[in-house]
Formats: C-alpha cells, structure tokens, sequence
C-alpha cells in the first residue's frame, strides 16, 4: 500500500470544480512549506506592515486598522514573484490534487483554467487549508470572517 492512499483526503466543491485533496506526507509537506513561505515572504512583510496594530497587537487582525496602500504595494510583491519556479510551485502545490476526477498536470490547468485564474487561486489556497501550513487556524477561515468585520455603509432614511 503507497503512502498517499493512507493519507487524508478532503474533498470539496470551488466554483463547479469537484476538488479533492490529499494532505502531503510530512517530509514533502515541509519542503513546500519552505518554498510556499520563501514566495509569499515578501508580500507577507508587507501585508503585516499594513496592519496598524491595535491594543492586542497582531492577535486580532480583523479589528485592526489597515493601511490599504500598504496592501496594495503587498499585492504588487506578490505579482512581480511570479515566474516559471512559481507556476512549478503551483503545480507542486496540486501534485495530490484531483479536479472534477482528474489529477491535476499542466495540460489539465490550461484547458481548464484559461481565463478563470480566481477560481484556480480559490483552489490553490484550498490545498494550502487542507495541508495546514499556516497552522491549525485555516487561511479559508480568515477570509470567511473578514466580511463581517468590514463596517456597513450608513442605512438609508428610509430604513
């Protein structure tokens, strides 16, 4: 019996795409984490200079002040970062990874995914969830939570 059938296996639905996912064994796990964290490194730098820290400092995020600005220049790391070491760490990232039944190569991302790169992001950061590399708090549930947290626009008189 291989090493991936004992592993655990989630599966879940993105955009219409039936994606299932099995969780790296630890060693692999961890070389991807490593080149996960040394491509986001950057844009992560920036993201938390961002975060105007409040009383409780880092620990509650969504109620923090946040320079949009700072953001932006976070999302511009981001994009410059990504080249050919990038899009092979994609595809890394999606090695066990099974959409609509069919494991995920190159051929499969470009025929599926032309033009619809959000969706292909959703299901990338779903791996990222499913493997836990950044901790037990999964990123899918910061991004969950952080509507609630932005402030409604003023009710209208009529409300």
């Amino acid at each position: 019996m291989d090493s991936k059938s004992i592993l655990e296996t989630k599966s879940k639905n993105i955009d219409g795409f039936e994606v299932s996912v099995t969780v790296f064994p630890g060693i692999h796990g961890l070389k991807i984490k490593g080149k996960l964290l040394r491509f986001l490194g950057p844009a992560l730098g920036k993201a938390v200079s961002a975060i105007k820290q409040n009383k409780s400092g880092l620990s509650n995020v969504l109620d923090s002040e946040i320079d949009f600005g700072a953001i932006g220049e976070a999302v511009a790391a981001l994009v410059e970062n990504i080249d050919d070491n990038i899009i092979n760490l994609f595809l890394e990232l999606l090695a066990n990874t099974s959409i609509d039944n069919q494991d995920v190569k190159k051929e499969v991302i470009d025929v599926k995914f032309a033009a619809k790169y959000f969706s292909l992001y959703k299901i990338l950061l779903y791996v990222i969830e499913v493997n836990c590399f950044f901790g037990q708090r999964n990123i899918g549930e910061l991004f969950a939570q952080a509507p609630n947290k932005i402030p409604k626009t003023r009710q209208s008189a009529k409300d």
